[in-house]
């Protein structure tokens, strides 16, 4: 039902980041149907510990600011 394009290890996971790529992607070849592994990549975060800060900064300033009444 979910056939992702890429799977992002990050967060809590990213201090076991290579600990965990090869072991997931070898699940994912045993259990997925082969063209949705094909189609997958796995792969580490880029933005490590920041990456909560950077995504409510993000989010902050993507959003409209409220108009005051």
């Amino acid at each position: 039902l979910v056939n992702p394009d890429r799977i992002v290890l990050g967060g809590e996971l990213g201090a076991a980041t290579e600990l965990l790529l090869e072991p997931l992607r070898r699940g994912l070849a045993d259990t997925a149907m082969p063209a949705a592994v094909e189609a997958v990549r796995v792969l580490p975060a880029q933005l490590g510990e920041r990456a909560a800060a950077l995504g409510a900064v993000a989010l902050a300033l993507s959003s409209p600011l409220p108009v005051p009444r």
